[in-house]
């Protein structure tokens, strides 16, 4: 190992063991002797290191005489005066510095690195803004800016050059949300969402036809459970008649219903009705339909006769359109409780519970369809046949909740 290697090597030891004052005066004298970058590099940030502000302003300056189109020099001296407690100067000397910085891309992006490293993002944002003006470069930036806004905390900004840059990149799509997702997980107090939300209306509102913004709209509408919205944004993507975004309004329908909020479910599974008819979806829109609403009338306490004949005769005529396939067993399970617990037509609930029972389902289908019935019996005092078909269900289904 030479001298040179053995200085390296203790150099770096001290610097790591942040003994500063042992590193600098080796890397001084590596940088006098060799008069290499990296050892003024060194050298001075062990200067820095150790608030010896005056000798470090000292040495870059005698160093940027040497070489004025160091960048990293040049943001370091910047940094030195900040340090020093004089902002105002290090952005002035940066303003001056900037100018300078050629007009491509990769000299804005090896400059505003070294901004973004010693926290001059007002100065970095400046410089993208140069050149994204400039057409020499060709290039916007949004996507820097962003993430520099975002380091700064101005979510507004950052949110604003994600979708810039999505316009820009319609096939950036899953990574654009997959920052605005970011983002998001670190809002603590809820400002981050609200600029998000507000952004993407104002984008869906001022660009109707970009389909990137309405989707991605919907899908924070989904993140915040505004199903609301996403269903509105949806039914708009589906109208235009660039996709089929059926499946998708009535995932949204589901998790609305699942979430008790039965107007939005509702209207959800009328549009896929009102639009297709009889199409693949018409049995799970029809079912979810009336489950739902349904489940909205006994949350509303609504005891309300003619609305449970009309909601019953609703599910004979689609048991008459489809039949009592298993699909339809939820709405099996719906009319023997209309029947049974609203319109009090207990015998018309046994039997229609008793027939679908005959078309042999699986065994928890048939378990489900015998809890009802068993309720049923108990309800009109027929305790012996309730106690018989508790115990079938526990029987068959003992390793299953239903039978507990």
């Amino acid at each position: 190992m030479t001298q040179r290697q053995i200085d390296e090597k203790l150099a770096r030891e001290f610097y790591y063991k942040k003994d500063y004052e042992k590193a600098r005066d080796i890397y001084k004298n590596l940088y006098d002797t060799y008069q290499q970058t990296g050892y003024f590099n060194q050298y001075a940030d062990c200067l820095v290191m150790t608030g010896d502000y005056e000798a470090a302003e000292k040495a870059y300056k005698a160093f940027l005489k040497k070489n004025p189109q160091n960048w990293k020099s040049h943001v370091d001296m910047a940094y030195v005066y900040s340090q020093q407690g004089d902002n105002p100067k290090a952005v002035k000397y940066l303003n001056k510095v900037i100018k300078e910085v050629p007009d491509t891309r990769n000299a804005i992006t090896e400059v505003t690195n070294l901004l973004r490293a010693r926290n001059f993002n007002d100065v970095a944002i400046s410089l993208f803004d140069r050149g994204a003006k400039n057409p020499n470069v060709n290039y916007n930036f949004y996507l820097e800016k962003a993430y520099t806004y975002n380091s700064m905390l101005d979510f507004e900004n950052a949110t604003e050059c994600y979708l810039q840059y999505l316009k820009e990149k319609p096939d950036q799509y899953e990574m654009v949300k997959n920052r605005l997702r970011v983002m998001m997980m670190y809002d603590l107090n809820g400002n981050v969402s609200d600029v998000i939300r507000m952004a993407l209306l104002r984008k869906t509102q001022e660009e109707p036809e970009n389909e990137e913004f309405s989707s991605l709209l919907m899908w924070y509408s989904l993140q915040e459970q505004d199903y609301d919205l996403a269903l509105m944004q949806l039914k708009a993507l589906d109208r235009r008649g660039k996709g089929d975004y059926e499946r998708d309004i009535l995932y949204v329908a589901q998790i609305a219903g699942d979430n008790r909020q039965y107007d939005i479910a509702i209207e959800a599974y009328d549009y896929i009705l009102e639009k297709s008819g009889e199409g693949v979806f018409y049995v799970q829109a029809t079912v979810g339909f009336i489950k739902n609403s349904y489940a909205k009338a006994e949350a509303e306490g609504n005891r309300d006769k003619a609305f449970y004949e009309n909601l019953s005769k609703k599910i004979n005529d689609a048991f008459d359109k489809i039949g009592y396939t298993s699909d339809m067993m939820p709405l099996v399970l719906v009319q023997s409780d209309i029947l049974a617990f609203e319109l009090g037509r207990y015998d018309d609930a046994k039997a229609l519970l008793n027939r679908v029972l005959e078309l042999g389902f699986l065994p928890k289908t048939n378990a489900e369809l015998k809890m009802k019935l068993a309720d049923i019996y108990l309800l009109t005092d027929e305790v012996w046949e309730a106690t018989l078909l508790y115990s079938q269900v526990e029987k068959s289904m003992k390793n299953e909740p239903i039978a507990h």
